[in-house]
């Protein structure tokens, strides 16, 4: 799949993808948060067992690629 709004997949459906990576990045975004969380509630000895250590280290991957997804965005030409 294309990362650009105006790839395979646009061409294929017929479908209008262009706002396509604003909702990837919210994706990305919200399973930040909800990773956030685990790691709070392990830090904090609530959520206990194997795996739960490791979600914070996630988060800023998450954020990054929610930011990559906002930034491959086409920005519209005046002109257009």
């Amino acid at each position: 799949m294309s990362s650009r709004a105006d790839g395979p997949t646009s061409e294929l459906s017929g479908r209008d993808v262009t706002q396509l990576p604003v909702y990837l990045a919210l994706a990305y975004f919200k399973v930040a948060v909800i990773a956030e969380g685990v790691h709070s509630r392990h830090a904090q000895g609530i959520t206990v067992g194997s795996g739960f250590d490791r979600a914070g280290a996630s988060v800023p991957k998450l954020v990054d690629a929610g930011l990559t997804a906002l930034r491959s965005r086409r920005i519209p030409s005046q002109g257009a």
